[in-house]
């Protein structure tokens, strides 16, 4: 199976999960982001739930010998940008 159709069909899933949980909401968003105002947590839960996918399912797919659309597994080699935060700590 190409690569393309794949790739599509997870962006529109992808795109649908920010649809059905508001976060294309710019005043949503903005509301996570006003700690001492109205602040608005639902975006903390978007996150956790994300979070938990990725932590039940990764093990499972790490598991297999190939993905399922590609011929091997491409990990990051390397960050190009450093994370700010962490670059001050070094």
């Amino acid at each position: 199976m190409k690569k393309e159709p794949v790739a599509f069909i997870c962006g529109l899933l992808f795109s649908l999960g920010l649809v059905i949980s508001q976060m294309v909401n710019p005043t949503k968003v903005i509301n996570f982001l006003d700690f001492f105002g109205h602040w608005d947590p639902t975006l903390a839960f978007v996150l956790a739930g994300a979070t938990r996918t990725i932590a039940l399912l990764r093990p499972w797919i790490m598991k297999r010998e190939r993905p399922l659309f590609d011929e091997q597994f491409r990990p990051p080699e390397r960050f190009d940008h450093p994370l700010a935060f962490f670059h001050r700590l070094g």
